[in-house]
């Protein structure tokens, strides 16, 4: 009476017999899991942002709360278990994720995260389209980052072209240079700037 075959499933209710493609249902129960997922491959990264001696402490803990998350939702999803099973699971996800969210909550007050709110993003864009180009031709020739057609490849190609030239390489970090720039010296420097 019904078909068989692995693309089609069925659900019975009290009146009749709703069929639906099991690939639709699928992809809407794994959401959370394919949510999940992104978000771990787009906060992994920012580990490396990390200072060194906090980068394991920190950044492999809440990685590993992640994993722990992701494992508890997926052995929810696939539970056998109706009921049960999966509340403890995904309770136990729940209060991961809380964890996650302190930790988190940690990183960003010590600075080991700036996520800028949404809002001051767009307006960041819109200010960047326009003055850009501007002071782009006040840089130097060797400021890579935030530019058109310069980035990670173009400072890599400069970096390999010095490593060759050069048979010492003097390794600079300036620690909390922005923020401690002078605002004055800053704004008088706009000023200056015809836009």
């Amino acid at each position: 009476m019904f078909n068989s075959s692995p693309q089609l499933g069925f659900k019975k209710d009290s009146f009749r017999m709703t069929f639906f493609f099991r690939n639709e249902f699928m992809s809407q129960k794994d959401n959370l899991l394919t949510r999940m997922e992104d978000f771990i491959v787009w906060f992994a990264p920012h580990i490396e942002n990390f200072p060194r001696n906090h980068k394991f402490l920190f950044g492999d803990r809440a990685v590993e709360i992640l994993l722990d998350i992701l494992e508890d939702l997926a052995d929810a999803y696939y539970s056998k278990n109706k009921s049960a099973g999966k509340l403890e699971k995904l309770e136990r996800a729940n209060l991961r994720l809380e964890k996650f969210r302190r930790l988190l909550s940690v990183c960003m007050r010590l600075k080991f995260i700036n996520a800028a709110p949404y809002r001051d993003r767009v307006v960041h864009h819109a200010l960047i389209n326009i003055i850009g180009p501007l002071f782009e031709k006040k840089f130097i020739r060797d400021s890579y980052a935030n530019q058109t057609s310069k980035g990670t490849h173009v400072a890599l190609e400069r970096c390999t072209h010095y490593a060759r030239r050069y048979r010492y390489v003097w390794q600079l970090d300036m620690r909390k240079y922005f923020p401690s720039l002078d605002h004055q010296i800053l704004l008088a420097e706009i000023a200056r700037t015809k836009i």
